[in-house]
């Protein structure tokens, strides 16, 4: 203790929790209990202003700060992910080769199911003694290679009874043109004879409609079975 303080209580440092008495000169025997510090009552926060003042970025404390400054450690960059835009990328690829494939096998199923269709007409159409819609799948050519009789051949077989049942083979399709091998199966109802015979399709297509152009028994001629 500086001989220049004044006498009081005070820390001599060396007895925590306590306060020796100083006389001016020097330290005396007498000790009281330490004084409890008083609370220290924090100021009262500032109202909000009506309009907070933009604040500029932060940045870190200037040179000479007091050592110990808390100093806020810079974010870390993110590194985007190359899957981050690559991933998308190959959704819409994916998608647009999905989308190709559909319109390739789709074209591809029309262009085999339009020349099958037609077939398919022509013998529903001839069963059940249609000449009109029979007609409307045909060519002229067809027409006039039964010299005009078509719709009469229809109605004599529908007269007789006679029913064909046709189940499709195979289908071929080239530049406009069509080749159906179909299995057909009938009972002559004049006669009762039955018959199994390949008949060969040959089509057309007219303003993107498919028609038959002619049909032929595959092995020449129609014979019947047994």
């Amino acid at each position: 203790m500086s001989d220049t303080a004044a006498a009081g209580w005070y820390d001599d440092g060396q007895h925590p929790g306590q306060e020796r008495y100083w006389d001016g000169a020097a330290w005396t025997d007498q000790f009281r209990p330490a004084a409890a510090p008083e609370p220290v009552v924090p100021p009262p926060a500032p109202a909000a202003p009506i309009h907070p003042p933009a604040y500029p970025p932060a940045y870190p404390p200037a040179q000479g700060a007091p050592a110990g400054y808390p100093v806020a450690a810079p974010a870390p960059r993110r590194r985007v992910s190359i899957w981050a835009w690559l991933a998308p990328l190959i959704v819409v690829v994916l998608a647009g080769i999905g989308v190709g494939v559909w319109l390739l096998v789709s074209a591809l199923i029309g262009a085999l199911a339009g020349p099958s269709d037609a077939v398919a007409t022509f013998n529903r159409a001839w069963n059940a003694n249609d000449c009109d819609q029979v007609l409307a799948v045909v060519t002229q050519n067809y027409q006039d290679s039964a010299d005009g009789r078509t719709c009469e051949m229809i109605a004599n077989d529908h007269k007789a009874g006679t029913v064909y049942s046709s189940q499709v083979r195979s289908v071929e399709v080239t530049n406009g043109t069509a080749t159906i091998v179909a299995r057909e199966q009938w009972t002559d109802g004049s006669s009762g004879s039955r018959y199994d015979e390949l008949i060969e399709y040959h089509l057309v297509q007219r303003d993107g409609k498919w028609l038959i152009d002619d049909s032929v028994v595959q092995d020449g001629d129609a014979s019947p079975v047994g």
